[in-house]
């Protein structure tokens, strides 16, 4: 005889777990913390290892959110839901979908255990449990794939840009119209500064954050300009360029054709930071790109003196 009241508690907890896939994809954090409470523990497979409470865990998820590409879906295979009485576990592997699909947080699965009790009529989460698979002889993680075949290792080190801004909740508006940027998060601090930000553009992460002066934190108009120039490429650099001077970036060179096969320019945005953008017409071998270097200096005027 079927257990009608034990297969619509399994129908309950598949839905909140469908329900968290889907406000994780929105990015809507309180919607992912629905079933939590402050008494929830996460033991999570990164860093810190533990945490404990609802209010902890969503501000671990807005750490990690800045991370993930612009679109991506969440996705349970092997999902089982047993009950007994008022407690209820959940297994499954869980897996990230992403565009594009060689982004680094989509290259592994991992083990989700999660119990859930009865609080006042509605299951919540009291314990989750996440691991990624290791080889037994040597403690290191393995990142499976879902025919269960191991995927390479990415690279241990990755380099992020991180633009200290006088106004970074501006900037974010500015790269969204200048470069197409797509917004992924915004955390404020009380006093509406942004304690940090991230977009993308083109798929690469960008992080800002505002300055904070008073703690050490300036920006180029702090500082009297910028020592560094972040180097966007685009199949056609003069609409790029059109764009972005539209949005109100200042010129510093035009767009020309340069010696070692791009076309090149450079701008300014309206809080200090450079940006080089080149669309590539022509790929050099490397004694084609020296001898090209050595004319273009022969005839620069201050290689010559001038």
């Amino acid at each position: 005889m079927p257990d009608n009241k034990h297969d619509k508690d399994r129908a309950d907890i598949l839905a909140r777990i469908d329900a968290w896939s889907r406000a994780l994809e929105a990015r809507d954090i309180p919607g992912m913390m629905a079933d939590y409470t402050e008494a929830s523990v996460l033991f999570d497979a990164t860093p810190p290892g533990k945490t404990v409470g609802a209010t902890a865990i969503a501000a671990l998820w807005a750490q990690c959110l800045p991370y993930f590409p612009a679109v991506f879906r969440s996705e349970h295979t092997d999902l089982t839901v047993e009950v007994d009485g008022d407690v209820a576990f959940a297994h499954m592997l869980h897996h990230f979908v992403t565009e594009p699909a060689d982004h680094p947080c989509g290259q592994s699965w991992m083990r989700v255990t999660a119990c859930y009790r009865r609080v006042g009529g509605a299951w919540r989460v009291a314990h989750e449990h996440v691991s990624l698979p290791f080889d037994p002889m040597t403690g290191k993680v393995i990142r499976m794939g879902g025919d269960g075949e191991a995927l390479p290792t990415p690279p241990a080190v990755t380099a992020t840009p991180h633009l200290t801004i006088a106004g970074a909740a501006d900037a974010i508006d500015f790269y969204v119209n200048a470069f197409g940027a797509t917004e992924m998060m915004r955390l404020p601090a009380p006093d509406g500064r942004l304690l940090h930000g991230a977009i993308t553009i083109g798929g690469a992460l960008v992080m800002v954050c505002d300055a904070f002066p008073e703690m050490g934190g300036k920006a180029p108009p702090h500082l009297g300009g910028t020592p560094v120039t972040i180097a966007l490429s685009s199949a056609d650099v003069d609409a790029a360029a059109a764009r972005a001077i539209a949005a109100g970036a200042k010129v510093i060179m035009p767009v020309a054709d340069m010696f070692w096969g791009d076309r090149y320019g450079l701008i300014e945005d309206p809080f200090g930071h450079r940006w080089s953008l080149a669309t590539t017409k022509k790929t050099l071998s490397e004694a084609e790109l020296r001898a090209a270097a050595a004319e273009a200096m022969a005839h620069a005027p201050d290689c010559q003196g001038n």
